[in-house]
């Protein structure tokens, strides 16, 4: 079980709720409209991100499968063809920031 940024957010509000959301996530309340407003917006600035950026590359994959996105991340990074990622992750001792952009892989044409 990693650190992710969302993880670390609720720590940062509340210890309880990191707590419950790592121990108990089925005490969880669904969503609620305000908080499906912010998702919202935070996906619209990564479809603006996509627009803006031609030639990127979206890694895809569900946050229950970081081993995944974060290989898609290291091949794109290595691979230097894509001038910007989006959504990518890295790792470092178990703690994955998440990207949702990323410009300038080094050595390509967006660095």
């Amino acid at each position: 079980m990693g650190l992710s940024k969302s993880r670390f957010i609720a720590g940062w509000q509340c210890l309880k709720r990191l707590y419950l959301e790592v121990h108990q996530p089925e005490l969880a309340a669904e969503p609620d409209e305000q908080s499906m407003a912010v998702f919202e917006q935070g996906h619209e600035v990564g479809r603006w991100a996509q627009k803006m950026f031609p030639g990127g590359v979206l890694i895809e994959a569900g946050p229950e499968e970081m081993g995944k996105v974060r290989q898609q991340t290291e091949a794109a990074v290595v691979g230097r063809q894509h001038p910007a990622l989006f959504e990518a992750t890295f790792a470092d001792d178990d703690i994955r920031p998440g990207l949702t952009f990323w410009k300038g892989c080094p050595g390509t044409s967006g660095a």
